[in-house]
């Protein structure tokens, strides 16, 4: 049973690892002088981390044990790395999320995030059925405009215009017979 009270350094130590832990950091570099020494090697006595040397000269690398993890850390909490919720429809479970910062001068105060799903939403422009019909009324007439005649579908010398308007309203129909054959 590891203690629940600590020297002020040591507790200092436990607090940092725990931190950068829930961060999703296993282990951190910390500078290497007498009382950081003397704190880890109690802490390792005790069984509350682990060190070694670390990479760069004069650091350690230190971290906590699974014990201490269990005793000085939330169960339950996921790192914030892990931890993203859609903004729009609140699922943590999407496979990927798109994180947008909305004001580069806050960006801890202005970052928001989505999932797939509701980004591709909110960037596509959303067409009622009513949006569908006014643009092939708006695309035949014209189609009708620029090539005035009798029934524009069967005549085959059409002005390319005229045809490019065609073939857009043509289009837009079979977007709107898709949408109600839902």
């Amino acid at each position: 049973m590891l203690p629940d009270t600590l020297p002020p350094l040591q507790d200092l130590l436990v607090e940092l690892l725990a931190a950068r832990h829930r961060l999703g950091e296993q282990m951190w570099t910390l500078t290497q002088n007498a009382p950081v020494t003397k704190a880890l090697r109690e802490l390792e006595t005790i069984g509350v981390l682990g060190w070694k040397h670390g990479i760069v000269e004069n650091t350690y690398l230190a971290w906590l044990t699974d014990e201490a993890r269990g005793q000085y850390m939330d169960p339950e909490h996921v790192p914030p790395i892990l931890a993203y919720s859609c903004a729009e429809c609140g699922t943590e479970t999407a496979d990927t999320y798109v994180v947008t910062t909305l004001d580069p001068a806050d960006p801890k105060g202005t970052r928001t995030e989505v999932c797939r799903a509701c980004d591709d939403k909110l960037r596509t422009p959303q067409l009622t059925d009513r949006d569908l019909e006014l643009a092939g009324i708006a695309l035949d007439s014209a189609a009708n405009s620029v090539q005035s005649g009798a029934t524009l579908r069967n005549r085959t010398d059409l002005d390319p215009l005229a045809l490019e308007y065609l073939v857009a309203a043509q289009h837009v129909e079979k977007i709107q017979k898709g949408r109600e054959d839902r």
